[in-house]
């Protein structure tokens, strides 16, 4: 393992329901990534935007040259897959890393999965199949994945499939909501990267942020 290094997946819903706020995702994913690069230490990083369709925009690019999202990049449309944009992220990922050698694969890998509502149109994978998938990264790689929801039990639907109640953020799905929310995944993971933190727990004064903003 590279020590200080890290491999982050962002899997974004894009679905037409978040057209609703589309200028507030789209500041709020650029700030976190602004954020992430002032974060000492190699990062490598990978978006998945995800409606009924998959679409890889980033795939295991220098954090350091992440660009950043607008209207052209970011355009909300169609259902939600929400399963199958996970399943087939974490095998992309999987498959990336069994290919270095060990000596290049990195100490940390992090999965952020964000969605503003139910699953609607997975064909390839179910909640029972993401939470053996998702287990099984997190028990023998140790893997972290850590989920945002909003019009949706976050906390239940990250349980089915496999993530900790801890690591689910329940967000209001409001402009001061969608920011407060991507602020608090961001200090989250600035501090599992620097070693400030063994896991990804999201604290109490991010739910209270969220609850202030209406969720």
């Amino acid at each position: 393992m590279k020590n200080g290094y890290s491999d982050i997946t962002v899997v974004l819903d894009r679905s037409g329901s978040m057209a609703c706020l589309v200028d507030e995702v789209i500041g709020a994913f650029n700030t976190f990534v602004d954020e992430q690069q002032q974060v000492a230490g190699q990062a490598s990083f990978s978006l998945v935007q995800f409606d009924d369709r998959y679409e890889v925009y980033l795939d295991a690019v220098d954090l350091a040259k992440v660009g950043r999202l607008d209207r052209t990049t970011y355009v909300p449309r169609g259902m939600t897959a929400l399963y199958d944009a996970v399943g087939r992220a974490i095998v992309a990922t999987g498959t990336r890393l069994a290919a270095l050698d060990e000596a290049e694969r990195p100490d940390k890998v992090v999965f952020l999965i964000q969605t503003d509502g139910e699953e609607n149109a997975s064909h390839e994978y179910d909640a029972a199949t993401l939470q053996a998938m998702i287990r099984h990264q997190q028990d023998k790689y140790a893997w972290e994945f850590v989920f945002l929801g909003a019009n949706i039990d976050a906390g239940s639907v990250a349980e089915e499939i496999g993530i900790a109640r801890d690591k689910a953020l329940q967000y209001a799905n409001n402009a001061d909501g969608t920011r407060a929310a991507f602020a608090a995944v961001s200090d989250n993971l600035a501090g599992f990267r620097r070693g400030d933190r063994q896991h990804m727990a999201y604290a109490e004064e991010d739910r209270e942020a969220q609850r202030k903003a209406g969720a």
